[in-house]
């Protein structure tokens, strides 16, 4: 056995783990890229699990056809495919991930993200430096298929809480200075669709709270959770990726009114899961009161839909709530 490899079987295991509902042309290229990879990482314990969430056993045969259009040198590394029961989401299409996974660390990628080649190790290694840093991201810059070119990086973004929502804006960084900086560095949310963790201690956090299934939301609960327990997150430039953002994924299996239903009430529980003092509780729910005020008086049902549906899961809020370390056990009432 060669020195290099020697090296490569004492690295702790990896499992990529993709969510799909076997759409083609999106898998095509996010696959591939996830093969070569694992392939250039050499670790043969390393594996790629396609978790299909169509209900229908679409991504199985996709998946093969895939498969059998790589190289002869590729064709050796460990892929599979695990489904869910029927269409449940990103939400728990990732926790089915976890479940299967058997690597050490999980690196979830989306399946219109394309991953470079040399992505894995430089993620590993800024993961492995401290306890306190609960997950790493690659650099992902977003990329219209229509332009065909990549224009914005997902990570340069802040949160902002303001009176009955969670903001997300810019951090007013440019792509030249982004592009300046290649030591890691701290963000306020790893995207999902692409990062980096520990398995037993996404598991051991719940995952992605089910209270956001389908859809939307769910990185960004997740970082405000971790980041309460003195966690941190980090982006490593050092390791790179496009997504893609092509049609036919998880959040569209339902149909675009009830898509932007869903994101728009799940950023209302956010907002809610997150409060942290009665005094903030009481001048949000003046604010709330509010909104739906001058939405009826518009006549703007859309509101007041998305309030409606955020309502109709206050003891689920409930139940995260209590969940969160540090938790004061405050419970909202509508």
């Amino acid at each position: 056995m060669s020195p290099a490899a020697n090296v490569t079987s004492n690295l702790a295991a990896v499992s990529v783990v993709i969510p799909s509902l076997g759409n083609a042309a999106r898998l095509s290229e996010s696959l591939t890229a996830a093969v070569k990879a694992v392939d250039r990482r050499g670790v043969k314990r390393d594996e790629i699990i396609v978790v299909d969430d169509s209900g229908s056993s679409e991504a199985a045969g996709t998946v093969s056809e895939i498969l059998a259009g790589l190289d002869e040198s590729l064709k050796g590394r460990a892929v599979r495919v695990a489904s869910t029961e029927g269409n449940r989401g990103f939400c728990e299409a990732v926790a089915k991930g976890f479940l299967e996974a058997s690597g050490r660390y999980v690196l979830v990628v989306q399946d219109d993200v394309v991953v470079d080649e040399g992505v894995i190790d430089p993620l590993v290694d800024v993961l492995s430096r401290s306890k306190e840093i609960f997950a790493v991201a690659p650099r992902v810059r977003a990329s219209q298929p229509e332009e065909g070119v990549a224009s914005t990086f997902e990570s340069a973004i802040q949160l902002a809480l303001v009176d009955d929502r969670i903001l997300v804006r810019e951090t007013g960084e440019t792509q030249e200075e982004l592009e300046r900086g290649d030591l890691p560095r701290s963000v306020d949310v790893v995207p999902s669709s692409a990062f980096l963790v520990r398995k037993d201690e996404f598991l051991g956090v719940g995952g992605f709270d089910g209270l956001f299934s389908p859809f939307d939301w769910e990185d960004v609960d997740i970082a405000l959770t971790v980041r309460r327990q003195g966690r941190t997150l980090m982006e490593v430039p050092k390791a790179r990726a496009v997504h893609r953002r092509l049609p036919g994924g998880l959040d569209e299996a339902v149909e675009p009114d009830l898509a932007r239903a869903v994101r728009e009430r799940n950023r209302l529980l956010l907002r809610w899961k997150h409060l942290s003092t009665r005094a903030e509780a009481t001048e949000h729910l003046v604010s709330l009161w509010r909104t739906v005020l001058e939405a009826g008086l518009a006549g703007d049902r859309r509101t007041l839909e998305e309030v409606c549906l955020a309502t109709a899961r206050r003891g689920a809020v409930a139940d995260s709530r209590s969940k969160l370390s540090g938790g004061d056990g405050l419970v909202l009432r509508t």
